[in-house]
């Protein structure tokens, strides 16, 4: 499967999956889409990060959460990470509460993730889905 970075919902639901090995540069360059998609959707905007295709990530919390910022940014809702990995997990959690994310939840199936989200926010349009981030 490719990475993805794109509207799950447009100007609503943003759906990141990285695939392999995510370097601290990477984390920079998502970080800054991230900011220029917040800076144009329709708040609150929420991220479904779908994590169980990385296979390694920068380990230095510090250096993390400095290139995560869009975590701090005005328009960001819910921020939904889905992962099975222990390690991811535990990172995962860490970088919410260096940036004081309230917001936030880990869960381990994408289907949940999409029903968290669903739960939290009635006004996000569902059946606009962008079926064509999932034709390979």
């Amino acid at each position: 499967m490719d990475a993805i970075l794109d509207w799950y919902v447009k100007d609503r639901v943003i759906l990141h999956r990285p695939v392999g090995v995510l370097s601290l540069e990477m984390v920079q360059q998502n970080n800054d889409h991230i900011i220029e998609m917040l800076g144009k959707g329709s708040p609150p905007i929420h991220i479904l990060a779908d994590a169980r295709l990385i296979t390694k990530l920068p380990t230095n919390l510090l250096k993390m959460s400095q290139s995560t910022s869009f975590f701090k940014h005005p328009a960001l809702g819910w921020v939904v990470i889905v992962t099975t990995n222990s390690t991811i997990n535990f990172l995962g959690n860490m970088l919410p509460q260096i940036n004081a994310l309230q917001h936030y939840r880990v869960l381990s199936e994408f289907d949940k993730g999409i029903t968290f989200l669903k739960e939290q926010d009635s006004t996000v349009d569902w059946t606009s889905i962008n079926q064509q981030l999932f034709e390979e």
